[in-house]
């Protein structure tokens, strides 16, 4: 079986091990309980929070331009 949903997550102040365990005793619920995730495989992202970057917040700043009233796409609306 897999799953492509967030199936546990957890906030807070600071990166910890509770959060970690909160986060994980959530997956455990959603997926039915200890009995149901005997051979489950867990991934992770072992990612790291991104940080403030000036030029992926203010993208006029680094060549790019507004562009969605001639390209008509809605989605991507920054145009070199």
């Amino acid at each position: 079986m897999a799953s492509r949903r967030i199936v546990g997550f957890s906030l807070g102040q600071h990166h910890n091990a509770e959060l970690a365990y909160n986060a994980l005793v959530m997956a455990i619920a959603v997926r039915g309980g200890r009995e149901a995730i005997t051979a489950v495989i867990m991934h992770t992202d072992q990612g790291s929070e991104g940080g403030f970057n000036r030029s992926s917040q203010h993208l006029e700043h680094g060549g790019l331009r507004w562009g969605g009233e001639r390209t008509g796409c809605r989605r991507c609306r920054w145009v070199c």
